[in-house]
């Protein structure tokens, strides 16, 4: 089930059809609930990238309130790995800002 997480990366950024964006958002923070699924993502350069990407708060393609779902979901048990994945890609410099706009 795992090896799906990056076509479900690329779902959330996709605009077309309608809800696609929510559905693959719910799917990926599901996923993201068994520990295995949080370490392959962390593992998958490209993913990360995209995840950070989007939270670009220039970025208003994409809702910000999936991506704190699924940033919440990795966060809540990924590891010390995908906290340094994360920042390395250069999201600290976005999460103030997307903390703002969502709360």
């Amino acid at each position: 089930m795992g090896g799906c997480m990056g076509a479900l990366v690329k779902m959330v950024k996709s605009l077309k059809p309608a809800g696609l964006q929510d559905v693959a958002a719910q799917a990926l923070v599901s996923l993201l609930s068994v520990r295995p699924n949080r370490k392959d993502l962390a593992r998958d350069e490209k993913s990360v990238l995209r995840l950070v990407q989007m939270l670009d708060p220039q970025n208003e393609l994409v809702s910000k309130k999936l991506l704190v779902l699924v940033i919440s979901a990795i966060m809540a048990g990924g590891g010390k790995s995908f906290r340094k994945r994360i920042a390395k890609a250069g999201a600290f410099p976005f999460l103030p800002k997307l903390a703002e706009e969502v709360g």
